[in-house]
């Protein structure tokens, strides 16, 4: 086996590890679907069948939730539901989505990493910093949008790098396209877009020395992504509160900025402080592996000496956050995954330095051996903590509180056999999102009958209740991953 051959095999033995990372127990951690998701499934699975959404909406920009009080992004809903309608709709292909979203950045954070950094082997290593970064690993398996801006994050980058390399405009429209989309992602992009697009801007202008090709390139990346800004008021018309949450923004003195900004940058945030929002937060876990930070230190400082792109580079990690104060946000680290492929990057410029200054060194060996250690021991035990304490803690459980997948595909499936019509407890149907109206699109060929405590229980039927028993019927089974459920079936004719 070459060189080649060796590396292209550890490549896809990195895929394939980050596949696990993110896939293994997909359905039973977390433990169920929260509120988020329920909604994006079941508006992505009525998308992928008639184009209109649970308000009857013709293809809408937005959708609203049914409380509503929150906007979808249209970004992930219509991406599930092309998936949908190509592969099947089901709560792994919903899963998998996202998934196949960060799969993608690991391999673009590969290419990113080559562009910068000649030796192949540096590039695996910032492909399994990316994977095991903890954030990564939970936002990845949540079907929300909280992944997608690493996406759009390191496609700009890759853009933004092979434009830095052959200043084709192309390269400069494709990152208009790259911000534009990833604008509509998530939220928490509306404040991070205008900041990548200003050094974007930057980056043109001090590479070309503000010669008359710099004003053509910037203005072939304005026309691409200033379409995307021009629609706002008629979609704040339209979808009121879609774009903004908050009518005006705070008018405060330089003081209230650079708290938020600062709050969002500093080591502890990222490195040690759980997030606080309620489906994201790891007890004494961070965004990031904590034993990663001296690496990344070290690579702050080398890259502060290094080529202007690697400055820049360096540059738009701090200043990502800076309009942070917009929307009062600190300790939601989830909100700053599109910053996690930069510290990557950081972090393996660290690594590189740090191997060429001890590669003659007889202590080399040994700065190996303990990295290595400290890594995988901080690693193994977010895993344990993860895979299997988090999913039992009451609070995962109430944060991800519809836990009814089994018990209805069990309903579908023994309907079908035993050729029964399908009831569901009314309790359970209405109480828990909309993961059961999804389930109901996606396991179903018809409308679940909705049963009512007090109601007779009608012949050839088959309840999900919460009830243990009928007068007519007969307790068939207890779904396992529900345990405060049953499945009763009424009285037939079992006819062969």
């Amino acid at each position: 086996m070459n060189r080649g051959q060796y590396h292209l095999l550890l490549f896809v033995l990195v895929i394939l590890f980050s596949t696990f990372l993110f896939s293994y127990r997909i359905l039973n951690n977390p433990p169920g679907l929260e509120t988020d998701e329920g909604s994006i499934s079941y508006n992505s699975i009525l998308i992928s069948k008639n184009l209109h959404d649970q308000n009857k909406r013709f293809m809408p920009f937005f959708i609203l939730s049914s409380d509503h009080l929150d906007w979808k992004q249209p970004v992930l809903i219509y991406s599930t539901a092309i998936f949908f309608k190509i592969f099947g709709a089901n709560l792994i292909n919903f899963k998998l989505v996202n998934i196949l979203y960060s799969l993608a950045t690991v391999i673009l954070i590969y290419i990113l990493t080559r562009l910068l950094i000649k030796e192949k082997t540096f590039a695996l290593i910032a492909m399994i910093l990316y994977g095991i970064s903890p954030m990564i690993i939970i936002t990845t398996r949540i079907g929300n949008e909280s992944i997608l801006p690493a996406f759009f994050g390191t496609l700009w980058l890759v853009l933004l790098t092979l434009y830095n390399r052959n200043p084709k405009r192309y390269f400069l429209i494709l990152c208009g396209f790259a911000l534009g989309i990833g604008f509509y992602s998530f939220k928490g992009m509306r404040i991070i877009i205008p900041v990548w697009s200003l050094m974007t801007i930057l980056l043109v202008l001090f590479k070309n020395k503000f010669n008359k090709k710099s004003f053509l390139d910037i203005l072939a990346f304005v026309v691409t992504i200033i379409p995307y800004a021009l629609i706002i008021p008629l979609l704040e018309n339209k979808y009121p509160g879609s774009i903004f949450d908050r009518s005006s923004i705070p008018i405060e003195n330089y003081r209230y900025y650079l708290h938020y900004w600062l709050a969002n940058i500093n080591v502890f945030s990222l490195f040690s402080q759980p997030d606080i929002g309620k489906i994201y937060g790891m007890d004494y876990f961070g965004a990031l592996l904590i034993s990663t930070l001296p690496l990344f230190i070290c690579g702050v400082l080398t890259m502060i000496k290094k080529t202007n792109f690697q400055l820049f580079i360096l540059i738009t990690y701090f200043v990502t956050p800076i309009l942070f104060g917009v929307a009062k946000s600190t300790s939601y680290s989830h909100r700053l995954t599109g910053l996690i492929p930069i510290y990557v990057l950081v972090t393996t410029f660290g690594i590189r330095y740090l191997y060429k200054k001890l590669h003659h060194s007889e202590l080399k060996k040994y700065f190996l051996f303990l990295g290595i250690f400290l890594i995988t021991f901080n690693f193994l035990e977010f895993t344990n903590y993860y895979y299997i304490k988090y999913p039992k803690q009451n609070s995962t459980k109430q944060a991800f509180d519809n836990k009814y997948y089994s018990a209805f595909k069990n309903l579908s499936e023994i309907s079908t056999t035993k050729k029964l019509n399908p009831y569901v407890q009314s309790d359970i149907y209405f109480g828990h999102n909309d993961a059961n109206r999804f389930f109901e699109q996606a396991y179903f060929t018809g409308p679940i009958n909705i049963w009512k405590l007090g109601d007779q229980m009608p012949a050839n039927s088959v309840l999900l209740t919460q009830l243990s028993k009928l007068d007519n019927a007969t307790n068939l089974l207890i779904s396992l991953d529900s345990p405060d459920t049953n499945l009763l079936i009424s009285n037939y004719d079992n006819k062969p």
